[in-house]
């Protein structure tokens, strides 16, 4: 996505991205077969809503982001999904490249629900697609490469760090004068717990660095050298005392 002379580079597609993609589209396109010939939406089974959820459908706080809801929507998703998240997978591993997914999905889903219990109307209207997550692989990428360049529109370059506040921005504004606010809110609370993860992940790594270092002080401090005794000539012993200090 550096866009060095408006030249979009594709990364190497990883095999959690790969999973993530081709089911994000067979689902996508099922639902549309579902929905044309049987009147059956996958929507409104997979996605998540404060009605069904305290109903008993509990599986809906994983299942929602899977379920999107337009050709566009999924296609620009797919996108990020590739652009960001395989560079992502790539640098933190798929252990912790799943357990931010992980995170940011319930987190997600855990804001969403609150504000569809207390915001009129929202809580039969259901959260779906990957509109947070993907907002929240923004949110991790911008604070990692903060001055990379994104194309906003495809046409405007702008440093990761203000497209990420810009998208704050547009989503706030959303989140208090749209009529869907909890899902927008939801999306929000996406990029909230990315960014307790990055922080977490921070005060890890800041961790790690600070016992790496006492380690180190502390062989140089017990580090043992060979010395070289002098002969003993009255014992004619030819081989002198080694030892440690």
């Amino acid at each position: 996505m550096q866009n060095g002379g408006y030249q979009l580079q594709m990364p190497t597609l990883t095999r959690i991205n790969k999973i993530i993609i081709i089911s994000y589209v067979a689902l996508f396109v099922l639902d549309s077969i579902f929905s044309k010939a049987m009147g059956i939406s996958l929507g409104a089974m997979f996605g998540l809503s404060g009605a069904k959820f305290f109903s008993g459908h509990i599986y809906q706080v994983i299942t929602f982001p899977m379920i999107g809801t337009g050709l566009m929507e999924v296609v620009f998703n797919g996108l990020l999904f590739w652009l960001i998240g395989c560079e992502l997978e790539v640098l933190w591993g798929e252990r912790r490249y799943l357990l931010f997914l992980t995170a940011t999905t319930l987190g997600s889903a855990f804001v969403f629900l609150i504000f569809s219990y207390f915001l009129k109307g929202a809580w039969i209207y259901p959260m779906l697609g990957m509109g947070g997550i993907v907002n929240a692989l923004l949110l991790a990428y911008a604070i990692l490469y903060p001055n990379r360049t994104f194309s906003f529109m495809l046409i405007f370059p702008v440093a990761a760090k203000y497209f990420c506040a810009l998208i704050i921005f547009m989503q706030l504004y959303m989140g208090f004068f749209s009529s869907g606010a909890a899902v927008i809110w939801g999306q929000l609370g996406a990029m909230l717990f990315a960014f307790l993860f990055m922080l977490q992940q921070t005060k890890l790594s800041q961790k790690m660095r600070v016992n790496i270092n006492d380690f180190n002080r502390e062989r140089k401090k017990n580090k043992f050298t060979l010395i070289q005794g002098e002969r003993d000539d009255e014992n004619g012993d030819d081989h002198p005392p080694k030892y440690f200090q």
